[in-house]
């Protein structure tokens, strides 16, 4: 006998609706999962929601605290382990960051302080750096490049930072993964991806307007030129200039 609720697995519990299923619980069940997803797709909750959610979560006692890895799972925690150890690492070596998280270095701060990648805090009356945690890096990678854009996950040093800010819980979307692709390989079509510089075949494209300093010109095609790697660090990033990452790595970005 098969799942009554189309998941194609072998019915094994049988409900309170007398139908059968393959787990204990029908919010188990991957067709009932699958199809939940799909109904939160493009959702989103207001601030009262939220705000509503946090209340009812004051005065819960985790059901972590106090254990240890093995206790909380198991079998798996040395893989666990494992896992949190390489993404300790990670947060300490910027070039494994920038090949990781391509579209995210372009678009964030990160500097190397005494061997520890450290970012700008969102905050623009904090804007001091600290150190992200993988969550933070990785959360803030994925709200980038999912279709809806830019979302709440910025880089933010502390909670109460995070409160104050004005862009937290707003819907401000300036570019997407998917948009910048778009516009990357139209700059790149238009000029025969031939490197404006020493006439190389092109990979990059150039901001005329740095993206960090002007992000609303960040999809304007004529303020940008195709160019191939070597021009792009030599002449368009080249050190001391005003669009170098250094210099923008110090620009207070709203």
């Amino acid at each position: 006998m098969k799942c009554d609720y189309g998941c194609g697995r072998k019915a094994r519990y049988q409900l309170k609706n007398k139908k059968w299923c393959c787990c204990k619980s029908i919010k188990s069940c991957p067709e009932i999962i699958k199809k939940s997803s799909i109904s939160r797709t493009g959702s989103k909750r207001s601030k009262e929601q939220k705000i509503n959610m946090s209340l009812s979560h004051i005065g819960q006692r985790s059901s972590k605290k106090g254990k240890t890895y093995d206790q909380i799972y198991g079998e798996k925690a040395n893989e666990i382990k494992i896992k949190m150890r390489r993404s300790k690492l990670l947060t300490r070596d910027i070039k494994k960051i920038e090949a990781k998280f391509p579209f995210l270095y372009q678009v964030e701060d990160f500097k190397l302080f005494k061997n520890i990648v450290k970012v700008r805090c969102k905050n623009s009356s904090c804007s001091r750096w600290f150190e992200p945690s993988y969550t933070q890096i990785y959360e803030r990678h994925r709200a980038l490049t999912k279709p809806s854009g830019f979302e709440e996950n910025n880089f933010y040093c502390s909670e109460e930072c995070k409160e104050s800010c004005i862009l937290y819980g707003s819907s401000i979307s300036l570019t997407t993964y998917a948009d910048n692709k778009v516009f990357i390989n139209y700059v790149l079509e238009r000029d025969d991806y031939e490197c404006q510089y020493c006439g190389e075949k092109a990979e990059h494209v150039h901001h005329e307007r740095p993206k960090k300093k002007e992000p609303f010109f960040a999809l304007d095609p004529d303020l940008a030129w195709s160019v191939c790697k070597k021009c792009h660090y030599k002449y368009g990033h080249k050190t001391g200039t005003e669009c170098s990452t250094g210099n923008l790595s110090k620009v207070i970005c709203l």
